[in-house]
């Protein structure tokens, strides 16, 4: 599914370079292929940097975290993993790091993660 975007502009410029070389008039190969082709590369450099919303925790502090995935759930999507990540810290912060502690290597990580989840930084509490 991610290769689809790249597989498809590819297959754009294949078809452009094949035009081009016919000597079609520029006007009809500008509306009809280049214009789309920019829409298609702006969309596809959205698609690959996506922009997250500031959630105020140290991204330094987070980088030197590692939460586990098990071989089953690497098929999964982002998305299903990050619900349940977000789950479990919450039911972690209040009384139950049973779930959480399927994410992380050790007992001990339970407080870190906590720390760094919770607090966010001092200019984040500013804003």
């Amino acid at each position: 599914m991610c290769i689809m975007p790249a597989l498809a502009l590819c297959m754009a410029f294949q078809e452009l370079h094949g035009h081009w070389k016919a000597g079609h008039e520029n006007s009809e190969m500008v509306v009809t292929y280049v214009a789309p082709l920019g829409v298609m590369l702006v969309a596809l450099f959205g698609l690959c940097s996506p922009q997250m919303p500031p959630n105020g925790w140290d991204q330094e502090q987070l980088d030197g975290l590692v939460f586990a995935r098990s071989w089953f759930e690497c098929f999964r999507s982002n998305d299903i993993f990050g619900l349940r990540l977000v789950d479990a810290l919450w039911k972690a912060q209040n009384g139950k790091p049973e779930e959480l502690l399927t994410f992380l290597g050790s007992a001990e990580e339970v407080a870190v993660v906590m720390h760094v989840c919770s607090e966010p930084r001092e200019d984040a509490k500013q804003v």
